[in-house]
């Protein structure tokens, strides 16, 4: 007798949320190549990344980032999660020290009345340069001494990690950096060619003629 034959159970709880739709969409005689391709293709994509960034990220990173972006920014109000975030971590840790009568300085000493003042200041300032504004541009204006609550949690803001990605391909080009042929390779050589992997984009506008012109002024040559 024939064996009886089961219905998969490997997609039996999954259900589809969605299609491209592209056997069956009618296409309108007056739609430009460029509408259409927007609608099916970029529209959906985009859609699809938002959708995934509440899995890639906690609720907690989103926030952090959204009001990192506001602080960019020069926005007090909508910034003042990642505000209270830092001025609470340092007021906690003061009240620690205090309890075992040792008094522990204020690493950031942010005065937050002082910081809204500078940011609504810096604000003013950089719109008239440029309406449209970024951390590069930010970072040409700010002084430490003219805005020195600014220009502290403006160093925070951009060494925040919000996402571990980078470190993790830094893990990954290890793999092509020490290979099977390279086995003999010592750990000073090993951390320098992993900086220059992990700083590419520092390093790739190097010319390679001007690196051979001062290897060869050398004496001594190793590679």
């Amino acid at each position: 007798s024939k064996r009886q034959r089961r219905e998969t159970q490997n997609l039996h709880d999954y259900v589809v949320f969605g299609t491209t739709g592209a056997e069956n969409e009618v296409v309108d005689s007056n739609t430009t190549a460029e509408i259409y391709w927007r609608r099916v293709a970029y529209i959906p994509v985009i859609d699809s990344i938002v959708r995934n960034l509440k899995h890639r990220f906690s609720k907690e990173s989103l926030l952090m980032s959204c009001s990192v972006e506001c602080f960019i920014k020069m926005d007090f109000v909508e910034s003042s999660y990642f505000i209270n975030h830092y001025k609470n971590n340092i007021t906690f840790l003061n009240n620690i020290f205090f309890l075992i009568n040792y008094k522990f300085m204020d690493v950031l000493m942010i005065d937050i009345h002082a910081l809204k003042s500078e940011m609504t200041v810096a604000r003013n300032c950089m719109i008239t340069i440029k309406p449209d504004f970024d951390i590069n541009d930010i970072s040409k204006v700010i002084e430490k001494y003219i805005y020195p609550n600014l220009y502290k949690l403006l160093q925070v803001a951009i060494s925040i990690p919000i996402s571990s990605a980078t470190c993790e391909r830094s893990f990954s080009s290890m793999r092509r950096i020490k290979n099977w042929i390279r086995t003999s390779m010592l750990q000073d050589r090993f951390s320098n060619l992993a900086v220059l992997n992990i700083e590419r984009d520092i390093v790739n506008p190097l010319n390679n003629e001007d690196i051979l012109n001062v290897y060869c002024t050398k004496d001594r040559k190793f590679l």
